[in-house]
């Protein structure tokens, strides 16, 4: 009988789970025994598509294409901006290069860096956040994330009011940051700086004006300065002028301890001038796309 329970004690006590549940007590034992995280599930890498659609834009207005981020309303069709300079507009590509839609939001666009999607409290089914946070300078007081309603409707023109939160860094330093994500995991938004070490901030899970971003960690094993950032349930993708990373993450928050950085994905067998947009696809995989005029949308497939 000692022996059965004490089999049955390192069983729970060595089992894992995806989740941050608590086994419950044995008889016996005063406390619960809590399970380990399970290791994220090997990853078999993705593969460059035969076919990547070239942006089909006569007008050049998408010449510094720097964030993107698939719709969740409109399969096929990805959400992009400019870099700095740009105008306060975000425009909708077809995954077949097609610019199917421009729209103009009634906000200032100082330096956009990266876009991402997350919910409203308006009601809305899905919002769109564009993160106004270069600051090459290191000299900006007015970092800021934009937020509008995702269009319903596709149209060739369109306009949108938007909220805008500026926010401040928690260790009262610079930072010049071109990588935005909103994680579904913890329904809060992360920002990864660009020079020197990549550090990671995380946003409050409720916006409001001057809020603060908190310092979460630094990956200190990122080659190069990141310019594009991804986040889905599990996963995240770092990217930087050469390279795209992922992370596997335990946990519904992101850290910078207990992960697993998969194979980084270089951009030599592919023509990307300058890489700055990186975003996960709902259908899987993921879509890289340069500054330049008429730029590829390069899709990675899952394997």
């Amino acid at each position: 009988m000692k022996l059965l329970w004490l089999v049955l004690v390192l069983l729970v006590a060595t089992s894992c789970t995806t989740t941050n549940e608590e086994t419950p007590p044995v008889e016996g034992l005063a406390t619960t025994v809590p399970k380990a995280p399970c290791p994220p599930p090997a990853s078999k890498g993705y593969m460059l598509s035969a076919t990547n659609a070239q942006i089909k834009d006569t007008k050049n207005r998408l010449p510094e294409i720097s964030g993107v981020v698939a719709s969740t309303q409109h399969a096929g069709l990805l959400w992009v901006h400019n870099d700095s300079g740009g105008a306060a507009e975000v425009y909708g590509v077809g995954m077949d290069g097609t610019v199917q839609s421009r729209v103009q939001i009634e906000t200032q666009a100082k330096d956009w860096e990266d876009i991402t999607y997350g919910p409203c409290e308006t009601g809305a089914l899905s919002c769109i956040y564009v993160g106004d946070i270069g600051n090459n300078g290191m000299s900006r007081r007015d970092l800021a994330v934009v937020v509008l309603e995702e269009p319903r409707s596709i149209v060739a023109e369109a306009y949108s009011s938007a909220r805008r939160y500026e926010f401040s860094y928690s260790d009262g330093q610079s930072y010049n940051s071109e990588g935005m994500a909103y994680n579904p995991g913890d329904g809060q938004i992360y920002l990864i700086t660009k020079g020197g070490n990549a550090e990671l901030f995380r946003l409050p899970k409720v916006l409001k004006n001057k809020m603060v971003a908190e310092k979460v960690c630094t990956l200190s094993d990122v080659n190069g300065v990141v310019t594009a950032f991804d986040i889905k349930k599990g996963e995240f993708l770092v990217r930087t002028y050469g390279e795209v990373y992922e992370y596997a993450v335990r946990k519904p928050e992101l850290e910078c301890t207990g992960l697993i950085r998969r194979s980084g994905y270089n951009n030599e067998g592919y023509n990307e001038k300058q890489g700055e947009a990186v975003g996960y696809l709902p259908t899987g995989g993921f879509v890289s796309i340069s500054e330049g005029d008429n730029p590829k949308i390069y899709v990675f497939k899952a394997k």
